[in-house]
């Protein structure tokens, strides 16, 4: 499917079977356009507007992050 979609985006000739196939998935699948330099793009982006955690913020994160090493390390008690 990925060679398929490749031709297509290419804009190389398809026979009528694979660009049925091709339409179909358009219609009713989700892309999702992963490449490093989109999810760069898309870090910076999110960077930019996120602000600094609140003191309360980093209290519950703390908190979570405690339970979450007690969960493990009880995880991996043998009895």
């Amino acid at each position: 499917m990925i060679w398929l979609y490749k031709r297509f985006s290419d804009g190389k000739p398809l026979d009528y079977h694979s660009a049925q196939l091709i339409n179909y998935v358009i219609k009713n699948a989700y892309q999702s356009d992963f490449s490093f330099k989109n999810l760069e793009k898309t870090l910076n982006e999110y960077f930019s507007i996120k602000k600094p955690p609140t003191a309360e913020e980093l209290k519950k994160a703390k908190v979570f992050l405690e339970k979450e090493y007690v969960q493990e390390r009880i995880g991996q008690t043998k009895i």
